[in-house]
């Protein structure tokens, strides 16, 4: 079950903590991830590399249970704005911050990546990208 309030959770503990930042840089490992949505526009968000690895599993477990059409096997991608809804279409999060958050510790673990539309007719604006989630974790 994605929980929107678990998602903002793991989020908030994986961001680098101010004791981890030394004369303004990271001074542990560390992942920076691009925003995808309005909600974080134009940052690049810095997670702690150990601590996303802890909570893999569970980030996988809730991208599984989005829309078929976000895997790269099914259907190879949607939008941040679908990603609120689940795998049986149901509104898991009226918040497209949530689903944000999400996609955003699904980059960090290696589970999503960025895609262009296939072609124009794939999406109503230009330049809009989708997010796919890969069926496995890097390291299976």
């Amino acid at each position: 079950m994605i929980v929107q309030n678990r998602i903002s959770e793991i989020f908030k503990d994986c961001l680098l903590r101010k004791t981890e930042i030394v004369k303004g840089k990271p001074a542990c490992r560390h992942v920076k991830v691009q925003s995808v949505g309005a909600h974080f526009a134009g940052y690049r968000i810095a997670f702690s590399e150990d601590r996303v690895k802890q909570y893999s599993d569970e980030i996988g477990a809730m991208l599984d249970q989005l829309q078929k059409g976000f895997k790269e096997g099914t259907g190879g991608g949607m939008t941040l704005k679908e990603a609120c809804m689940n795998a049986d279409g149901g509104l898991w999060t009226e918040k497209e911050g949530y689903a944000e958050e999400l996609m955003m510790l699904g980059i960090a673990v290696g589970r999503v990546h960025f895609r262009l539309a296939r072609n124009q007719e794939d999406t109503l604006l230009p330049g809009t990208f989708f997010l796919a989630v890969n069926d496995k974790s890097p390291e299976d």
